[in-house]
């Protein structure tokens, strides 16, 4: 990646998921000078359930890297088969336009494509680089402290831009200073039955689900298995945290407690190799906050907007980037990108999934509605696909 060039920057992103990287080639694809930081080493592993919206192409075509992507063999999923905790199953056709589809891609695949298309942009890139501490105020712009491969630096910019996940430093930085609620971290006031973990795994291929993306409902939580291509699929669940500790220790009995407790599953995908790496999230329950500083964003994961599998997160991550590369050159009178799509927060839709989670029967009972009432099933699958 981009060797660090010492000097002032005019944004220094931090993180570099979908978010920070979507913001950060924008940025320097208009001659910015920007500095995107990360603490890990790419390629590396994301939980994620590893499919991505069609919406991302109006994106992926704004940042110059659609046709790389469309060149890497993707996998492409066609249909999706919802089975509850009774076995009523439904199912529907995904039919969106052959350039824009729906794909299932490892993230750490996905997330180095990106960020070496946002270094071919311009963007400084400094991986396994962790920041430590930022402050800002008037007059002197913000500074970023950083500690990585033995050596320490001293960053400034004109703009901070904070996404660096659900655990931010520059959200903890905001609160302290006021620019966001009480109850960023920690402190969300929701019951202990209704917190959800969420858990993912790669296991081999599943010849039995084909270019399908499959979900099935149990009573405390959900879990979704799709290809990603030809010798791997992705198993994305989401759970309490209870059983997610159950997964760390127990692989076999957090089967059963979660996914195996769907007869149909059992039955359905019998192996399901226990992996090297489980990975887990914790807490998936959103809460979106605003941020009054001028100089500073908070996007994706940091801003608390990602919602849980069945929302779009790399969508309204990159989406959340835009966003604020937009807002960034504006201010600074730059010619502003046009993306064709609007600008918005995550939808009812998400909201209403996020309530199923919580409430196991209620889900069981759409999918009842659904399987015996056709006209459903789009609205089905706008809510756990979207």
């Amino acid at each position: 990646m981009s060797p660090l060039v010492d000097g002032r920057y005019d944004v220094i992103v931090v993180g570099a998921g979908p978010a920070g990287i979507a913001c950060s080639t924008l940025l320097a694809r208009h001659d910015l000078r920007v500095l995107l930081l990360d603490k890990a080493r790419f390629p590396r592993e994301k939980i994620c359930g590893d499919c991505i919206n069609p919406k991302c192409w109006p994106i992926f075509e704004l940042l110059g890297v659609a046709s790389t992507l469309r060149q890497q063999g993707l996998h492409v999923v066609d249909s999706f088969r919802l089975t509850n905790s009774a076995g009523v199953v439904v199912r529907g056709k995904i039919l969106p336009e052959s350039d824009s589809p729906l794909f299932s891609i490892k993230r750490s695949i996905l997330d180095t494509l990106l960020l070496e298309n946002a270094a071919r942009s311009g963007a400084r890139v400094l991986e396994k680089t962790t920041v430590v501490d930022v402050q800002w105020s008037v007059g002197r712009g913000v500074v970023v402290r950083t500690a990585g491969e033995n050596r320490f630096l001293e960053l400034r910019a004109d703009y901070l831009v904070g996404a660096d996940g659900r655990n931010s430093l520059v959200a903890k930085r905001i609160l302290e200073k006021g620019g966001i609620p009480q109850g960023r971290h920690g402190e969300r006031r929701i019951s202990d039955k209704r917190l959800r973990v969420g858990v993912q795994w790669h296991t081999h291929h599943q010849p039995q689900a084909g270019s399908a993306v499959e979900f099935f409902l149990f009573a405390l939580g959900y879990c979704g298995i799709v290809n990603v291509d030809d010798r791997a699929a992705t198993v994305a669940m989401v759970t309490t945290p209870d059983l997610a500790r159950l997964g760390q220790h127990d692989f076999p009995r957090f089967l059963e407690k979660t996914l195996y407790s769907n007869p149909a599953a059992r039955i359905r995908f019998p192996s399901l190799t226990p992996p090297e790496v489980l990975s887990t999230a914790y807490p998936i329950h959103p809460r979106l906050h605003e941020n009054g500083e001028r100089r500073v964003f908070l996007i994706g994961d940091a801003r608390q907007t990602v919602e849980p599998f069945t929302g779009e997160g790399v969508f309204f991550a990159m989406q959340e980037g835009v966003l604020a590369a937009q807002r960034i050159l504006h201010a600074r009178n730059s010619p502003v990108p046009f993306l064709s799509q609007s600008i918005h927060p995550p939808s009812w839709a998400n909201r209403f999934s996020t309530l199923l989670l919580s409430h196991g029967r209620s889900a069981d009972l759409l999918t009842v509605l659904a399987s015996r009432l056709p006209f459903l099933v789009p609205f089905v699958a706008r809510t756990i696909l979207r």
